[in-house]
């Protein structure tokens, strides 16, 4: 015998927004945002001659305009993944690479 559920059927429209919005709540870091977040890091001079281009396994990959640039990013690598922890928290970011790119 089959039991009787006392539950009305959702409408297909309430059952897709809440999708939705459980998506748009899940965290996740858009190019934008990490644009922002790497202007802070570094400065504005810097971060005018570089930009990130991929994070992978916790490894930050930043393409640099030329060798000046990648040399004074070299030195200063230290300071930026630090203030990086800060904004995004000590388990986003563990390494920078730079490397020469299209900005």
């Amino acid at each position: 015998m089959a039991r009787k559920r006392n539950r009305k059927p959702e409408k297909l429209e309430d059952i897709i927004k809440t999708f939705i919005g459980k998506l748009d709540a899940s965290p996740r870091s858009t190019s934008e945002e990490m644009a922002g977040v790497w202007k802070r890091a570094c400065g504005g001079t810097l971060a005018a001659h570089s930009k990130p281009s991929s994070l992978r396994k916790k490894k930050l990959a930043v393409n640099v305009e030329n060798p000046g640039w990648l040399y004074e990013f070299s030195l200063k690598k230290g300071e930026i993944l630090k203030r990086l922890k800060e904004e995004l928290g000590p388990d986003k970011v563990d390494q920078i690479q730079f490397r020469i790119g299209e900005i």
